[in-house]
């Protein structure tokens, strides 16, 4: 954890340096949670592919798997996008240009 020195190595920092420190553990924390359901959606496809791929006798089993974790990957992804949109409303994240 980072600890902030005041003007003049007193110790103490004010309300705007405490807000900024406060913003940015948040970010991070949102920042970690996006790449953990990204994380969670790149797994998801994997275990599709490997499924697909896989052929056997039970085809249908490996068809109905297949199938949940798309169905996975899909929910996940709206999470995702919800849980961007949230994070921008309330400040968390921003946008900024592309360069």
């Amino acid at each position: 954890m980072r600890r902030l020195r005041g003007p003049r190595g007193t110790g103490r920092i004010d309300g705007e340096q405490a807000n900024a420190c406060a913003k940015g553990e948040k970010v991070d924390g949102i920042k970690i949670l996006i790449v953990l359901v990204l994380a969670g959606i790149v797994t998801s496809l994997g275990k599709a592919l490997f499924h697909m791929s896989s052929g056997g006798a039970d085809h249908d089993g490996h068809s109905a798997m297949m199938a949940r974790a798309l169905s996975v990957r899909i929910g996940l992804s709206i999470a995702l996008f919800v849980l961007l949109m949230i994070a921008w409303y309330f400040g968390a994240i921003s946008p900024h240009g592309v360069g």
